[in-house]
């Protein structure tokens, strides 16, 4: 071989070491980082569960295979050269597959079955809800920089949950709430703290500064976010508590007295849970755990194979039971929700009555009873509902006058002076008085003879094991029906004056017959 062919070998052998070392170096994460540090990506990348396990730049960024890559590293040069460094590294989901391919498991390097039937089939990349996923928890773009510690925002949270993102915003005053905030109180750290998300806890800042953490948001309720949007598995979801005290948070001050002593802690709402169990206690097995249908908030937002048992169930009714935790609305129409539970069911005469509210206003017949066409209330007809009378509210005045939101559920006198301005609030009491005071009367004269006839037909049927003659058991039934029906309302008769009337006269002609009938 002569010298130019040798010199030509060379030459091309030390081309070709040349290009086999530069493509080396080229594919490692450094080589990358020589321009990609600016925005710390590499440096973020190197944290992140693929950094940790080797991922490198081009197992996101290209295609397998040599001209694959070669057409990546020939794009990178000659970006540096273009006087418009505007770029987007798009990473198909197909990508991303590769290494998290399964759809059956939920680990970290699987996608879930319900994670994929949720979301991935609405879009065509994984990069739609996880922005720079490799490189950061967090999108440097569309989240501020000044955000840390693993707060995401609304923007990012809705792009998996558009339907509950939806709720919010159009109708929670939490979207809202910044706007809420008189100019003087933008800066009174009194105030922030509620109206935003992660004040002083390496979220909110400034509206300048830190604009998509303004408002009530996903995270003030449901924690930071950070973690499962890195990894977005079920296990790490964060879930927002049932507890009123999570609510009470903001909702106690003299702004919005919702959680105070003065309102729902001082509510049979707040110990509706104590009362089963204690009731339990004093009495073992008469609660069953169909009870907590009304008595804990767990229970009635478990699904339905779900459903907490007496000795497991944790919430009584607190907040989310009757508001939607993201639209923080009623979760029904308010009178159907307070009648939800305000009710004595399918009730018939020989049933024990339990809250018959709902039968009381709407006048509603028990068979059984012989009163066939109970009158209705006025008040029903004339559309007044249950937060009219029982939900009295009142704005904030000073600190030692605060606002009232109604959370107390106590009928006020006052509550009445918007429909009948003719009259005060103390007018109205008088008058509130005057339509109770037969039924108290009436109450209190029967009430011994109930409880005394109650206690004789315990000991008759021995605790209901053994069959009362008719005789006995029939005046029985419709006179305890009459007073427990009014009793159990509570409004001492003026729920539906009328009707409470008919059935105190259904007691007080049957007992009688009862007492006369029992040995």
């Amino acid at each position: 071989m002569n010298r130019t062919a040798l010199t030509t070998a060379a030459v091309l052998l030390v081309i070709l070491v040349v290009a086999v070392l530069g493509y080396g170096i080229a594919e490692q994460p450094f080589s990358c980082r020589v321009c990609h540090d600016e925005n710390k990506i590499g440096m973020s990348w190197e944290k992140t569960p693929m950094g940790k396990a080797g991922i490198t730049c081009m197992d996101c960024h290209s295609d397998p295979g040599l001209f694959n890559h070669l057409g990546v590293h020939v794009s990178g040069i000659a970006f540096i050269f273009k006087t418009s460094r505007t770029a987007k590294a798009n990473v198909p989901q197909s990508r991303c597959l590769r290494c998290h391919f399964s759809y059956k498991t939920d680990s970290d390097r699987s996608v879930a079955a319900d994670h994929y039937s949720k979301y991935m089939k609405q879009t065509d990349k994984c990069q739609e809800c996880h922005f720079q996923g490799s490189h950061m928890v967090l999108d440097s773009k569309r989240v501020p920089k000044t955000v840390a510690d693993g707060w995401a925002g609304v923007s990012v949270c809705m792009k998996c949950h558009p339907d509950k993102y939806a709720a919010w915003s159009e109708n929670s005053l939490h979207a809202t709430a910044m706007d809420a905030l008189q100019p003087a109180m933008v800066g009174n750290e009194n105030c922030i703290g509620c109206h935003t998300v992660g004040y002083k806890q390496g979220g909110f800042i400034s509206l300048a500064k830190t604009p998509l953490l303004a408002n009530v948001q996903c995270e003030n309720c449901h924690g930071k976010g950070g973690k499962h949007i890195a990894t977005p598995r079920e296990d790490n979801a964060p879930k927002a508590s049932l507890s009123a005290s999570m609510c009470g948070l903001c909702h106690s001050s003299s702004h919005h007295n919702t959680f105070s002593d003065a309102e729902w802690k001082s509510t049979k709402h707040a110990a509706a849970l104590k009362t089963l169990v204690k009731l339990n206690a004093t009495a073992p097995g008469s609660v069953s755990n169909g009870c907590l249908q009304c008595h804990s908030a767990d229970y009635i937002l478990a699904p339905d194979n779900e459903k907490p048992s007496l000795s497991e169930a944790q919430f009584p009714l607190t907040c989310p039971a009757c508001h939607d935790g993201h639209s923080t609305q009623t979760r029904l129409p308010v009178n159907q929700l307070c009648q939800s539970c305000h009710s004595g069911g399918a009730l018939k005469v020989g049933m024990d009555v339990h809250h018959p509210t709902k039968e009381m206003l709407l006048g509603r017949y028990i068979p059984g009873t012989t009163i066939f066409n109970p009158p209705a209330t006025k008040h029903v007809a004339n559309g007044v509902g249950c937060p009219n009378c029982h939900m009295t509210k009142s704005p904030f005045v000073s600190e030692a006058q605060p606002a009232k939101t109604g959370h107390d559920f106590l009928a006020k006198p006052e509550g009445c002076v918007p429909c009948h301005t003719d009259r005060t609030a103390e007018q109205n009491a008088a008058l509130i008085a005057e339509i109770q005071a037969p039924t108290i009367a009436a109450l209190a004269e029967l009430k011994p003879r109930a409880e005394a006839a109650k206690a004789k037909y315990a000991t008759l049927s021995k605790k209901g094991k053994a069959k009362v003659k008719a005789s006995i058991k029939q005046p029985y039934d419709l006179a305890i029906m009459g007073y427990d029906f009014v009793d159990q309302d509570s409004s001492r008769g003026f729920h539906n004056p009328g009707y409470a009337a008919k059935m105190i006269d259904l007691c007080r002609t049957n007992l009688p017959l009862f007492e006369a009938a029992a040995p």
